[in-house]
């Protein structure tokens, strides 16, 4: 092939790219086709989901939250409690096992605050969650209140360190 030819095809390729910035006259840039962002999110709005405070459940469409920007793709509300939430803890599939692992966690933060617990505790029982939920959720508690506070570890680890050091209780 020869040079000529090279270069033929090296122009034609660069002619063709639709993204090749290209000189103008008097050596100024001319902006190439302007890009069109185009987000797609692969969420299903007609979804069934449940909030995590009042156990409602309804399509996510109704736990929308409207922004400047658009749609929120991480904060969603829930119209009948009124809280806010994580898309991500919306949107979850939880066995009851693992929603007593998540209330017990949120609990040191607020959680029983947020929910109505006689609703809750009715929808609850209503899904068939209840005697699995509250297994789960006793056992953790029961886990918890045996771990040794930081207080208690902190002495333990001082009087270990008193006691190699040759000290006498």
């Amino acid at each position: 092939m020869s040079r000529e030819h090279r270069k033929y095809l090296r122009e034609q390729k660069a002619k063709d790219d639709k993204q090749q910035t290209r000189l103008g006259h008097a050596d100024h840039l001319e902006p190439s086709a302007m890009q069109e962002t185009k987000i797609e999110t692969g969420i299903d709005y007609t979804e069934q989901v449940m909030c995590p405070f009042c156990l409602h459940q309804d399509k996510l469409q109704a736990f929308l939250v409207s922004t400047k920007k658009g749609i929120s793709q991480s904060k969603a509300h829930c119209p009948e409690c009124d809280n806010g939430m994580m898309m991500r803890n919306l949107t979850a599939e939880w066995t009851p096992e693992q929603y007593a692992e998540f209330c017990f966690g949120y609990a040191q933060t607020g959680f029983w605050e947020k929910v109505p617990f006689t609703k809750w505790k009715e929808r609850l029982a209503q899904i068939g969650w209840a005697q699995r939920f509250w297994n789960k959720y006793n056992a953790l508690k029961a886990d918890y209140q045996e771990m040794e506070s930081y207080d208690a570890f902190i002495q333990r680890k001082q009087l270990e360190a008193y006691k190699e050091e040759g000290g006498q209780e």
